[in-house]
């Protein structure tokens, strides 16, 4: 991902950073959407059901029985990236995967980590850090592909991941469904 033919190693501190800020940035976004929606949503029993309603979407998405387009690119670096070698690309292209609408998301969870965060009404600064949170993970995962030795052993790990398809994303998928209704719960 981050290291390629002909080109040098990028700055990994700003490449994090450029994911933090990236995945705050729509946290943000979703904060204000948030605050828009009336909370809480409803009887807790009508959370509870839109929360598994969007649950058995992810995971019809994830498994490829439902096609739904979801907001983001299907690429996962711009050409000019690639080859700049700047601090400030390593910052814009953390910032672009941190968003997770410039790139290409791999499962259905993170949007399902949204609307749920929507349903359940949580707290505008809540929205950020787990925006944050999200731009975070994203960019950490570039470092460790980054700062690892061993290219091959590398793809090959993200190879059977990739073939545990959808195995891995619809995991993920009832792992944000069941942490979204146990706040929903708790409430």
């Amino acid at each position: 991902m981050l290291r390629t033919p002909g080109r040098g190693s990028t700055d990994k501190y700003w490449f994090l950073l450029g994911g933090l800020l990236g995945g705050a940035t729509i946290g943000l976004a979703l904060g204000l959407l948030i605050s828009l929606v009336p909370r809480p949503l409803g009887h807790p029993l009508v959370r509870l059901s839109l929360i598994a309603i969007l649950a058995v979407v992810a995971v019809l998405v994830d498994v490829r029985r439902l096609s739904l387009r979801l907001p983001q690119n299907r690429r996962q670096v711009r050409q000019s990236v690639v080859f700049d070698e700047h601090r400030t690309a390593a910052l814009m292209f953390g910032f672009e995967l941190g968003t997770g609408v410039r790139t290409y998301v791999t499962a259905a969870a993170p949007y399902l980590g949204a609307l749920a965060l929507v349903v359940t009404g949580t707290e505008f600064w809540s929205a950020v850090a787990m925006g944050a949170g999200f731009g975070f993970t994203r960019g950490a995962v570039g470092i460790d592909q980054l700062v690892s030795r061993d290219d091959e052993r590398w793809d090959t790990v993200i190879g059977t991941l990739t073939q545990a398809r959808p195995i891995v994303p619809t995991a993920a998928d009832m792992f944000v469904a069941v942490a979204a209704i146990t706040f929903v719960l708790v409430q």
